[in-house]
């Protein structure tokens, strides 16, 4: 299958949840508001339907979406981690909560167990422990 999603722009943050059997993504952002910040989705890895989950308007550019169990972690330019509820497997909640990384542009990120390691500008790699 293929999938194309409805606004264009880039794919960015690709990750899978084995869970929902989801692969989660943004638009990677264009560096314009206007068109309401980075469209976050949803799409189901059997046959490529895309599910259009709601926005993260509090920086340009996305690099890294990630799914923690009922959470969405979105990292971006701001250096940031934007968490927010998901009201279902297709569908983003309310914003949970943001954590100040204090790093310059987040570009990758992965969570094992209860570590987040994070990739930033200037070659960093560096690792936090999540709370539960």
């Amino acid at each position: 299958w293929e999938a194309v999603l409805p606004d264009g722009h880039r794919v960015r943050g690709l990750s899978h949840d084995a869970k929902s059997g989801c692969l989660y993504m943004h638009n990677g952002g264009d560096g314009d508001y206007s068109d309401g910040g980075t469209t976050l989705y949803a799409v189901d890895a059997s046959d490529g339907t895309v599910h259009t989950m709601g926005t993260h308007a509090d920086e340009p550019r996305v690099y890294q979406v990630l799914r923690r169990g009922e959470e969405l972690l979105v990292f971006g330019t701001s250096g940031k981690l934007s968490v927010y509820d998901l009201t279902n497997d297709t569908t983003v909640g309310s914003l949970k909560r943001q954590f100040d990384l204090k790093l310059s542009e987040l570009y990758g990120a992965a969570v094992i167990g209860d570590s987040l390691f994070v990739t930033s500008k200037g070659g960093k790699l560096s690792a936090f422990r999540l709370g539960r």
